[in-house]
Order: C-alpha cells, then structure tokens, then sequence
C-alpha cells in the first residue's frame, strides 16, 4: 500500500530519535543498575554501611563492607529503645507530604520492598543511640551519608539521625532533626549570620525564605509520629569550610531538593570523641538522641554521589522498575511508554538508572547537541523510506 512506507518510516524516525537520545543520555550520565536495596548501595562502594539488622545489644553493630562489628548499642536497657524494631515500610512518593505552591498534591504511599520482608531497623525513640566508632574514622571534606528515618514525636532539638562528632568545619558532618525541620551541618560551632555566615543549612517549604514556618513538606520528619519513613540522601564536597557549607546537598525520597536548603539560626554543637547514629552525647537519653528509627546508614568518603546515584537508591528502595512494558528488558520502547504515560522527572531518572550499560555507547570523539542528533536522525530515515517507496 502507498501509506505503508511513510508510516514506517514516521515508526522508524520516532525509535531513532529516542536511540540516539538514549545513547547520548547513557554516556553522558552512566549510572549503577538499580536493584535490591543491599546490592544498590554496595555497587556504589561506601566507605562504610550498617544495615542495623540487629536483633539484640549483645555482638554490637555490624558494618557490612569490612564485615566486622564496628559499633555499639549505647543504651540504659532495652525498655525504651527497641534493637530489631519494623524495618522501613512505606515512604511518600517524591516526599510531597503537604499541599503548597510547589507540591500540587499529597505524594501517595508507596511501599518499600527494596529491603526485604525480614528487614529490621534501630528505634531510638528518645532513649539510645549507636557509637559507630572513632570520630576521626569518619571525616573528610567530601562525604555523602544516606539513611532511613521515620519521626517519633516532636523533637527535644537537635536530634542527630547521623554525626561525625568533629568539630573540624573541613570535616565535620551531621544530619540533624531541629524543631523547624531537617537540617545538615558543616560547621558545628557556627550559627548563621550576615557577619559570620553560616554553618549549616535548613530545609523549609519550597520557594520560602529564611523565616520558620513550622508547616510543610518537611515537617514529616519532625513532629509527626504516624509518618510514613523517609529515604534520606545528603553529602557536602569543599576544600574550605564556606565551600562545605555552600555545597551542602539533599535528596529526599528521590528528589533533589537542595534548591530549598537556607540558612537557618543556630549552630550545632558536637561531643565526645565518637560518630555516631541517632544521638550526639554520651548520654543514651540525652535530648540529642533521636526521637526516631534509623535504618540502612551508608557512608562514603571522599565521594559525593551524583542525581542519578541518589536516584538509583530510592528507587531501589522501592523495587521500582523501568521495565514499563514488562518484556524483561529496558529499552527505548520503554523510555516512549515513559513519553506517553508518566512524564515525570523521577521516572526518566529511573530509566535512565536502569538502561542497559552494555548499550552502544556515542564514542569519545565530541558529541552533537541534541538539535544535530535530530537533524541526523530525521535526514537518514526520510531518506532511507524513500529509496523504498
């Protein structure tokens, strides 16, 4: 029939195009497949990762990489705090926890099959933490920590999900909970003023200053009990203490919501001589100690992860695949579903994590802009249909 060869060749155009797209994309942001949230995290080789799968206090914490109890149950007793609480279940997509200019809606549950049915996770609520070791085993001027938590209540201040415990402001790092929201910090003895700067950065509603507001997307991490966990992504890279603190980074729940970091108001100490998670002080009850449960603390040294990196492990986390069309491979017939049917920023992520790193890769020769890889494209398929017609 006459029509067949155009439409063939409109059907080859659109797949040429997508390849070509695919292949720049892939050679341009190479990424770890995702996969099991264990397998995801160790493909990226952390420094250090504890999966606080612990049952009981009595052989201490186990690191996964060096496969050696690095760390100790800091606790009173086992009343309060719960070794081998529920793991993480369910999260908030995209961590759209309240309406506002930015979060058109409530993000939905999705659950976290990532890490297994037998999975297990650390509550602190209030009353015990971990000493993962010497502070000084854990400090660099590039480091990245991801982790797991789920509120337990209004926070006393300052609750660490994570520290290093240095006071070092060209090392030191920590993950704090404060009564206005999540907050990371560079540098402990510094608060933030016009004079003096700032030491660390708070997450807020998007597209708002640097007032408190006690109300938004982040507030789930502070003051609600019955939240869903988050999946917790933050790193800093700096050779001077402004930079660290300038470059502090965060993802949560697979979105990089660094554009929203500002500086808050007050400085976040450290103490003792030892990192750790879910508390600060020595004190097991301390008002540092996380109010909370933690799960899955990885740490790398050195290394900041990339968007796509971030990306690869939420979306291990929830077992998610890029596989739309369920033919047991991720192709370019998938990204075209993703066209059609999702969209959004955090499926191409996905796709993009998860496209097959054997695939032809464009060569290291320069690379055209996407408007010449077009023009390509198109030229070689009309012409191609016309020598058939």
């Amino acid at each position: 029939m006459k029509g067949t060869p155009v439409y063939h060749a409109q059907s080859c155009l659109r797949l040429s195009i997508v390849a070509l797209f695919a292949t720049v994309a892939l050679s341009m942001t190479p990424s770890p497949a995702a996969a099991e949230y264990r397998d995801t995290v160790l493909g990226l080789s952390p420094d250090f990762y504890f999966e606080l799968n612990e049952t009981d206090s009595s052989s201490g914490v186990l690191d996964t990489v060096s496969n050696t109890a690095l760390g100790s149950y800091n606790i009173i007793d086992e009343v309060f705090i719960e070794i081998g609480a529920p793991g993480p279940d369910t999260l908030i997509e995209g961590g759209a926890w309240t309406t506002n200019d930015v979060w058109t809606e409530v993000g939905a549950d999705i659950p976290i099959a990532g890490l297994g049915e037998s999975n297990v996770a650390f509550a602190a609520n209030d009353d015990g933490h971990i000493d993962i070791g010497p502070a000084v085993n854990y400090g660099a001027n590039d480091i990245t920590v991801s982790a797991f938590a789920k509120s337990g209540g209004n926070p006393q201040g300052g609750e660490r999900i994570w520290t290093n415990n240095l006071a070092d402001p060209l090392l030191s790092f920590q993950i704090v909970v404060g009564n206005d929201g999540i907050v990371v910090s560079t540098n402990p003895t510094l608060g933030c003023s016009e004079a003096d700067g700032c030491g660390h950065k708070s997450l807020f509603l998007p597209g708002e200053g640097v007032d408190f507001t006690n109300t938004g997307a982040d507030r789930g991490l502070s003051n609600k009990p019955d939240n869903d966990w988050w999946h917790i992504v933050a790193s800093t890279s700096g050779t001077t203490a402004e930079e660290r603190t300038e470059n502090i980074q965060i993802w949560l729940n697979g979105v990089n919501r660094t554009a929203d970091f500002r500086p808050g108001t007050a400085g976040w100490g450290v103490n003792t001589d030892q990192a750790k998670i879910a508390g600060r002080r020595e004190a097991p009850d301390d008002s540092t100690t996380y109010s909370g449960s933690v799960d899955e603390v990885a740490i790398w040294l050195d290394r900041v992860l990339t968007d796509q990196e971030a990306a690869s492990l939420y979306f291990a986390a929830i077992d998610a695949s890029a596989d739309r069309d369920g033919d047991g491979d991720v192709d370019g017939k998938d990204f075209l579903l993703w066209q059609e049917e999702d969209g959004s920023p955090a499926g191409l992520a996905l796709w993009q994590a998860t496209y097959p790193t054997a695939a032809p890769a464009v060569g290291a020769a320069a690379v055209p802009e996407p408007a010449s890889l077009v023009i390509v494209a198109t030229s070689a398929v009309l012409l191609a249909a016309r020598r058939r017609r």
